[in-house]
């Protein structure tokens, strides 16, 4: 009896619908520049690196490479990728074919220096010659040599191109899912 009622109800109520009408509006979505730049910045590269370092210091006959002193460090750190998209050049909505044209200039992609953390550089080891003495300063030139090359390894592994793809691939997917085209580019 529950069951009967219950359909009865819902056939009353399909009816009156058909009758009445939907009065439920289909809405178009809005692409803005905006939108576009909340979901851009998701499209970010990370790399967490690992460099080993050597330096060496030579005394006054350097040429002869003897006696040395030298410092071997281990850096980890982070190198990011990603898009200013203040330098978005060209943004146009085409309505009747549906499509969405985004260009940013090439100097858009952008590679941060490394965030290295308080305990991401340790000296493993440092051999000390008393003819060459290592100084402070010399561990701060081995340092900073080893954070170069944190971005370096990153630039050479291509972070550009692949913050460039993740970028024209989270757009595209996006705009996607709206309904339009999307032609997403780096010139």
């Amino acid at each position: 009896m529950k069951y009967r009622f219950a359909t009865s109800v819902i056939l009353v109520l399909i009816a009156l619908t058909m009758l009445v009408g939907c009065s439920c509006a289909k809405t178009e979505p809005v692409i803005s520049i905006e939108g576009i730049k909340k979901i851009a910045q998701l499209a970010t590269i990370e790399y967490n690196i690992t460099v080993v370092e050597k330096q060496e210091k030579y005394g006054a006959l350097d040429f002869l490479k003897l006696f040395p002193s030298s410092s071997l460090f281990v850096v980890k750190g982070k190198v990011k990728g990603s898009v200013d998209l203040d330098k978005i050049s060209e943004f146009t909505v085409d309505e009747e074919n549906r499509q969405v044209k985004i260009v940013f200039p090439n100097d858009a992609v952008l590679v941060s220096d490394p965030e290295i953390g308080p305990n991401d550089i340790t000296m493993l080891d440092c051999e000390k010659n008393i003819f060459v003495p290592i100084k402070g300063e010399d561990i701060t030139k081995a340092q900073a040599a080893a954070i170069q090359t944190l971005k370096d390894t990153a630039e050479a592994d291509g972070i550009r191109a692949k913050t460039k793809e993740e970028a024209i691939l989270l757009l595209s997917e996006f705009i996607g899912s709206l309904g339009y085209e999307a032609h997403v580019e780096f010139k």
